[in-house]
């Protein structure tokens, strides 16, 4: 039986526009393989209130690989990650994935972007998990996305969007859930000055747990973000969920909104948020009313090292559920990076994870990780 995983996750990142390639002409395609190897601790491995510690090697390789012409974009990429664990052979296994993204300039004022991806990871290293503040005892995820975006500029201050996107997520658990939820999402913003934009949307989702009864959600926001420097915006959300179930409380209509600052120059980004939404619980099988707080902090102190620091802390109910069944997750991560050359750069980083659950003994881990990577494009 072999003693690496493979955990193959997908990154693919667009512009919000048609890059310059649009202006210059078509350009050749690009490749790009990037290549880690670290060793890494964790004092929770399971993450489980039975708390077991463990070593880990690992070694990573992605391969991408962006493709351009006057009017569209296209990137693949896929990455291979391989774990070993000396006293913990049944985490070694194969995970894979894929992704596709593309964005097609249909006319100078409509785009279309498009994306799919496909992977396999361990609970703690879902990014969907992750997003919603869910921490899970350590099993394997199987997670598909889907996305497809239509928007058009009705004038120099109008814009709107529709867009839908699928999302599939099942779990190597018997306590956990499998679901699907397909949403539907429409939003016109308007350019109120040159600094400061409007806009609302109204969004229709359905989650479909396996083996339970579906929920159904419809969400109205009416969002507002202001430029009050050249480096600094202020955003603020307002908006309302109904969502609709067999539960007792099917038809509840839940107050939801968000209000974060953010400050970005060449050297240092800081963003700091507070929000309140219904989103799903994944592997719980149901919905989650959430409240978080969130900061995200980056730093380049020299040309060679940068600094940063992210953190989450949240409390999540049931929105349908009589009783309380809330929970409080936290998550912090730091990391160190020193660039020794053009293409290569080493990096510390660790982290807290911990899970409070409302009656049952808490949960936490520590973790740190060392790694060496390398790339090269051609």
């Amino acid at each position: 039986r072999s003693r690496a995983c493979f955990a193959v996750v997908v990154g693919l990142a667009l512009g919000d526009t048609v890059p310059a390639a649009a202006q210059e002409g078509a350009i050749s395609p690009v490749w790009s393989l990037d290549l880690t190897a670290g060793v890494g601790y964790d004092d929770n491995l399971r993450f489980t209130p039975a708390m077991e510690s463990a070593p880990s090697g690992r070694l990573r390789a992605g391969l991408s690989r962006l493709m351009r012409s006057p009017r569209a974009n296209a990137t693949f990429g896929v990455s291979a990650d391989g774990m070993a664990y000396r006293h913990a052979p049944e985490f070694s296994r194969l995970n894979y994935g894929a992704g596709l993204a593309g964005v097609y300039l249909v006319s100078p004022r409509s785009t279309v972007r498009v994306a799919e991806s496909f992977s396999r990871a361990f609970t703690g290293e879902s990014p969907l998990l992750i997003e919603a503040g869910l921490l899970f005892p350590r099993t394997v995820t199987r997670t598909n996305e889907a996305m497809v975006e239509a928007s058009h500029q009705m004038s120099p201050r109008w814009n709107g969007t529709l867009s839908a996107r699928h999302r599939f997520i099942a779990f190597d658990s018997p306590l956990l859930v499998d679901a699907a939820t397909l949403s539907a999402r429409a939003e016109v913003s308007w350019a109120a000055s040159p600094a400061s934009r409007v806009g609302l949307s109204y969004e229709v989702g359905r989650m479909n747990p396996r083996g339970r009864a579906g929920f159904d959600t419809h969400h109205a926001t009416l969002r507002g973000e202001r430029r009050v420097t050249d480096t600094s915006t202020v955003r603020l959300e307002l908006g309302a969920d109904r969502l609709t179930s067999p539960a007792p409380k099917s038809g509840r209509v839940a107050a939801t909104g968000a209000a974060g600052f953010a400050v970005r120059s060449p050297k240092q980004t800081l963003e700091v948020s507070a929000v309140r939404s219904v989103s799903e619980a994944f592997g719980l099988g149901r919905l989650q009313l959430r409240s978080a707080a969130n900061l995200r902090w980056a730093r380049t102190l020299t040309t060679r090292l940068a600094l940063g620091l992210s953190g989450s802390l949240s409390r999540s109910e049931n929105p349908n559920a009589v009783g309380s069944q809330e929970f409080f997750a936290g998550i912090l991560t730091g990391e160190f990076k020193l660039r020794l050359a053009k293409d290569a750069e080493f990096a510390v980083a660790g982290g807290y994870r911990r899970l409070d659950p409302a009656g049952a003994a808490s949960t936490h881990s520590r973790f740190a990780t060392l790694a060496l990577k390398v790339g090269q494009a051609w």
